[in-house]
Parts: C-alpha cells; structure tokens; sequence
C-alpha cells in the first residue's frame, strides 16, 4: 500500500509542474511580446523583431510589422494565460491551452499578413 501512495504523490508533483511550466512559458511569451512592443527591431535582421510572411518586403512593411505584431501577440498571450488559469482551476489539464494556442498563432499570422497586404510604399494603409 505504501508504494501505491508514494506513485500517487509523484503522479501529483508531475501533473502540478506541467500546469507551472504552461502558465510560466506564457508569462515568458508576453514579457517578451512586451519587450517587442516597447523596444522594436528599427531595420531588418534575423535575429529580433517579427520575422513573419511580408514583413521584409520592405523598410515600410518591417516598420509596420513590429509597430503591430506585439500587439496581437500581446493579446494572444494574456487571453491564453488567462485561459490556462480558469482551465486549471476546473481541473483540466494545460494539454487544452496548448491547443488553442496553436491555432490562435496562425491566426495571429494571417492577421498580420492582412494588415502588412495594405501597406503601401511610402508605408501608409
């Protein structure tokens, strides 16, 4: 009886820390949203900014593209930590904020796509 107890205690400890890392990689994910928002990328690179669909096509579309990404990105992030906590207090496992967060990622993309197919060369939509 003892063993069954003790693999109970372990199965505990290890649904808890999936449930902290989801919530932790979600606080990380809007920090650094936030951090884009507050210090963009001001020319293109590969390393820093949103690196996305159109927007190197032009110096007008980068400018665009981090002006609006962090926004979006933002408001993905926090709806879903917000998820994951209400889901977490019902029981339910961080499986089904991962879900969501995939599809709301593409959609993020396509919102984006959307928005940099209005800019224009001198950058005005």
């Amino acid at each position: 009886p003892s063993h069954d107890t003790s693999r109970n205690i372990t199965n505990v400890r290890v649904e808890c820390t999936n449930k902290n890392f989801m919530s932790t990689l979600l606080v990380f994910l809007f920090v650094f949203s936030l951090v884009l928002k507050l210090f963009p990328a001001s020319k293109p690179n590969y390393f820093y900014g949103y690196q996305l669909g159109s927007a190197k096509v032009s110096r007008a579309h980068w400018k665009v593209a981090q002006a609006v990404a962090p926004n979006y990105l933002m408001a993905l992030y926090g709806f879903s930590f917000g998820l994951n906590w209400f889901l977490e207090t019902k029981g339910y496992d961080a499986v089904w904020t991962l879900a969501l967060l995939l599809p709301g990622t593409v959609l993020v993309y396509i919102l984006m796509e959307r928005r940099l197919s209005r800019v224009n060369e001198k950058g005005v939509d």
